[in-house]
């Protein structure tokens, strides 16, 4: 290309400084550094530039261009000034344009220059800019020089150096490619246009270099962003799906809850439809887990449902469902059944899982199950429903005695309907005051006077009527709303009997049942000091009726109550004893003043050995400990007599008084109503015969012959109530025939046995074979067979000798009878006991 003709220097500033490098190789050249560096010499500061020619003055000439070493004349300054500004222009001393620093280095072949390139990269100090000469014969031309320095430093500039060169420019391009790295210088060429290139490339380069830094600045920064914006995405998904999580699952088993269960259940139902398949819901609640939790604590409970779980879980298949609903209460889904009773074999191999007992630390609880059963299409066509109806069948598998499986029905639900109609009703009692309280005579077997009443809360629906209280006492416990019932009727007990002190009986003692619920939730010593001092009462006439299942609570807490109480004064009575976990070691940690026969013992004690046997046992144990009896529930003559007899010490029943509303327990004491003076303890004893045939003229002649002999005679054709005199007189001796059709004269005397044992039995027979009276003799039932037709003078000798052996035997063995009654207490709750222990 042409030359222009006059170049002008550029003024360079005598405070800038180079350092160039000749190449002193093989070739001639080596690399020389200068002083004309930045600071001093290598600093960061110089900008390297790598020239690449074979031809040794061309090096030459870089080096001074690029060092600056123009010419010193003052006259040659003046005469560049001239030519520059003019005529006019004064010389001074020219100001050098501030440039780069350059750090040269001279090579002569394009492998060496390659090489030097290759070791700058390395120690990252690249260069900046690269002349190569393009025609370098006897090694790598330019062309190849320029290829193998960009495919180690893609960033340096290069500019081609030539006079004249067998490639054209396309020849290059085709080669390098087009490239804004790649410039043309052709020789000669000038200082100046060497110096304008080094200082632009470079300048270019540190731009470039910059701008990469600056972006892979920006790309990291974008990266970390980009990271930690995925990590805050990967935590909020985390989060979302361990919220979900909660949100789905039971935190405790980890089982799904009532959520998921209604969702996989519509899913089920959703993909059954039209199949002729069915789908089951197994709703199970265990029988015996909130005693377990009570007494042993939240931890073991915890411990207790997740074992549960998971043996629930190994125990149905992989596709079916189970879920925690809350406290112990669990449900299954099983999708995809053919017939019922595939539901039902499922149902029992649940309840066949919980034969096992649970290990919970060192300890093994058995647990049992109620499970009700609900299946779709035929008792609901949605998840909720079907629930709702499994519930309802779990409760009636409750009923039937627990641990069993029933299928729901339609009768279910309408019994459900007014169990929640009867809640809602119950609700709303109170405020309304639809509660009232009845009171049932205590009378006392000594003075044949009532002593003091039991308050007995009655329920008056206005559009229904009088609601039983084992139809609403249960409701109240399980809804809580026994806790404001239970108080309203203390408050209203006390200042009723309070009122009847004033009115003229001023001995009467109030007792008031305390449920379990009751004695767990409220302060009842706080309440009972505050409702004595509300209403006026002594303490010494409250008594509080506590149940069995009260003292199996926590036992330090209910005895620290429980003294509390004694400290306040009120006397502490045991309700209901001999249906949970009586027994003598147990009763004696307790400061109870006052032991309850339950009404199911009283109410066999004239027919059943085992319920007299339990009742003069009870009583017995009871006079060892200095304790009061109570029986409930007498209703007959015979009871009473029992009772008598045996020394209980009150009774309370509808054979004196059915529970009166307050104006109509005035009357009945106003009217000085006691027992009957018969029962006074201090009777004479008389000589009691007891005759029991089926055949009336055979009790006629027998009642004939005896009464000369001064005997007290009863006498009746049926057993039954032959069993029935027993309780209500003082039987010495009983005569019965051994063929009568209500009952086999046998069975009679081995019940009068276990029932009286003091009584001497004899019996007339006209039948009996020689096997039947040996096993009656070896049995014990009968002391002496009589055969008819029998002999007058025989007969009253076998029957005065009766009475000599049971007269003799009462005075005798009377001590040692009350000390085994007192023993005899222990066998039903030692037994019950250790069921407890083994079973929990």
């Amino acid at each position: 290309m042409p030359r222009r003709a006059n170049h002008a220097p550029i003024a360079l500033s005598p405070q800038s400084r180079l350092v160039t490098a000749a190449a002193a190789q093989s070739d001639g050249f080596a690399s020389q550094n200068g002083a004309a560096r930045r600071g001093q010499g290598d600093g960061p500061g110089a900008l390297r530039v790598l020239v690449i020619d074979d031809n040794a003055i061309v090096l030459e000439g870089f080096r001074k261009t690029l060092a600056n070493e123009v010419a010193s004349s003052t006259a040659a300054l003046d005469a560049l000034g001239h030519s520059l500004f003019g005529k006019d222009a004064k010389p001074e001393t020219p100001a050098r344009a501030e440039r780069p620093d350059f750090e040269v280095d001279l090579v002569a072949e394009g492998a060496q220059g390659w090489r030097r390139a290759v070791e700058a990269v390395s120690v990252g100090r690249p260069y900046a800019v690269a002349f190569v000469d393009l025609r370098m014969p006897g090694g790598w031309d330019g062309l190849q020089t320029i290829e193998a320095l960009w495919r180690t430093d893609p960033c340096i500039q290069v500019v081609i150096c030539t006079a004249y060169s067998e490639y054209s420019w396309d020849d290059i391009t085709a080669r390098l490619g087009r490239s804004d790295r790649l410039l043309v210088l052709r020789k000669p060429f000038e200082t100046i246009e060497v110096l304008q290139l080094a200082c632009t490339l470079s300048e270019k380069w540190s731009l470039h270099r910059e701008r990469q830094a600056r972006l892979d600045d920006l790309e990291r920064r974008v990266a970390e962003r980009t990271q930690r914006l995925q990590q805050a995405l990967d935590e909020g998904k985390a989060y979302e799906e361990n919220l979900h999580h909660q949100a789905t699952h039971d935190a405790l088993t980890g089982l799904p809850n009532r959520l998921l269960l209604a969702d996989r259940a519509a899913q089920f139902i959703a993909q059954m439809k039209g199949s002729g398949l069915r789908l089951a819901m197994l709703f199970l609640d265990l029988d015996q887990f909130k005693i377990i939790n009570d007494s042993w604590g939240h931890g073991v409970g915890d411990a207790l449902l997740k074992a549960v779980a998971l043996r629930l879980q190994v125990t149905v298949r992989d596709s079916d469902t189970v879920a925690r609903l809350g406290g112990d209460e669990f449900v299954i889904i099983l999708a995809s059944l053919a017939q019922f009773k595939d539901a039902d074999n499922v149902a029992q191999k649940v309840l066949a899982a919980f034969a096992e007992p649970f290990a919970v630390g060192d300890h093994q609880f058995f647990l049992t199950a109620s499970i009700g059963v609900s299946v779709y299409p035929e008792d609901g066509d949605n998840s909720e429903t079907l629930l709702k109806h499994a519930d309802v069948a779990m409760y009636a598998a409750k009923e039937q005695g627990r641990h069993a499986v029933q299928f729901y029905t339609r009768e279910m639900g309408v019994r459900v309907e007014e169990r929640i109609a009867l809640q809602n009703a119950l609700c709303l009692a109170l405020e309304r005051q639809e509660f009232e309280l009845h009171y049932q005579p205590q009378v006392d077997m000594k003075s044949g006077k009532v002593r003091g009443v039991e308050a007995l809360v009655r329920w008056h629906r206005p559009e229904v009527g009088m609601v039983p209280p084992d139809r609403f006492i249960p409701l109240a416990e399980e809804t809580g709303l026994i806790l404001p019932i239970g108080e309203w009727v203390l408050k209203t007990a006390c200042a009723q009997v309070k009122a009847w002190h004033a009115a003229g009986y001023p001995d009467l003692s109030m007792a008031v049942n305390v449920s379990a619920c009751q004695f767990r939730q409220q302060n009842m010593p706080e309440l009972v000091r505050a409702v004595l001092a509300e209403t006026g009462l002594a303490a010494r006439y409250l008594e509080l009726e506590l149940t069995e299942s009260v003292l199996m609570q926590d036992k330090d807490a209910v005895v620290r109550a429980l003294r509390q109480l004694k400290q306040i004064g009120v006397t502490l009575s045991l309700d209901d004893f001999g249906t949970g976990y009586s027994s003598l070691s147990y009763l004696k940690d307790f400061p109870i003043d006052v032991v309850k026969i339950d009404r199911s013992f009283v109410r066999d004690v004239t027919n059943s050995v085992e319920g007299a046997s339990l009742t003069k046992a009870i009583i017995a144990m009871a006079r060892s400990l200095n304790l009061t009896t109570v029986a409930e529930g007498v209703e007959t003559e015979g009871q009473l007599s029992f009772l008598n007899t045996h020394r209980c010490d009150a009774i309370q029943g509808y054979y004196f008084s059915r529970p009166l509303p307050a104006n109509d327990l005035v009357a009945l004491l106003g009217a000085g109503k006691h027992l009957p003076v018969e029962y006074s303890r201090s009777e004479p004893v008389r000589r009691t015969l007891l005759l029991v045939d089926d055949d009336e003229s055979i009790l006629s002649t027998l009642d004939r012959l005896l009464r000369r002999d001064g005997f007290h005679i009863l006498s009746t054709t049926s057993p039954r109530q032959a069993l029935e005199l027993l309780a209500i007189h003082p039987v010495g001796v009983i005569v019965c025939d051994a063929r009568m059709p209500e009952m086999p004269g046998m069975e009679l005397l081995r019940r009068v046995k276990g029932l009286y044992p003091d009584i001497v039995r004899i019996m007339l027979t006209g039948h009996s074979t020689v096997d039947s009276v040996t096993d009656a003799i070896n049995d014990g039932a009968v002391y002496k067979f009589i055969t008819k037709p029998w002999d007058d003078a025989l007969l009253r000798e076998k029957i005065a000798e009766a009475f000599r052996r049971h007269e003799m035997s009462s005075e005798n063995d009377r001590p040692a009878r009350e000390e085994a009654d007192a023993a005899t207490i222990e066998l039903p709750g030692a037994a019950k006991q250790l069921s407890a222990e083994s079973a929990p």
